[in-house]
């Protein structure tokens, strides 16, 4: 299974791919391909070693296979369990249609906001996060969410743990949506 690994949150150095496509074209084969990809992808933010688990996926667009497995239309998300720096989590991949298939990595953890919401938070609160680190590079480890009420156009707080240097600190970020077609702000502090 051939996946190109297209870095939109720039949380990686270089886009990584797998290589030659296997034979085996199933989900299963599908879900290998991206556990090794994150494993890489762990491992290049300095976390070697790191150990992919269960792999699971939820459509987020219909999705029409083609006869590679292929997507030809729709998006879907995978969720995946990695043991990384001695910490368990869940790394979150989109996949989108493509010959082959792109898969998009995206914030670790239980994020609720979109894949551009995470981009645009992320983008915003990386600078704050390497101030109060002290660390010039910083990078988002995990996300939770702290608040919710059940309706994505209510307002909902996460909690952002970033790592530099070999330190950790928690941003609370607030998500507000607006009118609908307006899109969604966000503020964050570090507590």
């Amino acid at each position: 299974m051939h996946i190109t690994i297209l870095l939109l949150l720039l949380t990686l150095p270089a886009a990584a791919q797998t290589g030659k496509p296997p034979a085996d074209r199933s989900p299963d084969a599908l879900r290998r391909a991206i556990a090794a990809e994150v494993e890489r992808g762990n491992a290049a933010f300095g976390c070697p070693g790191a150990r992919a688990g269960a792999v699971t996926f939820r459509d987020v667009a219909p999705l029409r296979l083609g006869a590679a497995s292929s997507p030809l239309e729709g998006a879907r998300t995978a969720h995946v369990q990695i043991e990384a720096c001695n910490v368990t989590r869940q790394q979150n991949v989109l996949i989108a249609q493509g010959q082959p298939p792109v898969a998009v990595l995206l914030l670790p953890g239980l994020t609720i906001a979109d894949p551009v919401l995470q981009r645009d938070t992320m983008l915003a609160l990386r600078p704050m996060g390497s101030a109060v680190l002290g660390c010039p590079q910083v990078s988002i480890v995990d996300t939770a969410v702290t608040r919710f009420d059940g309706n994505v156009r209510l307002p909902w707080t996460e909690r952002w743990m970033l790592m530099g240097c070999g330190r950790t600190r928690p941003f609370e970020v607030n998500f507000v949506p607006g009118a609908p077609g307006t899109g969604t702000t966000f503020n964050f502090r570090a507590i």
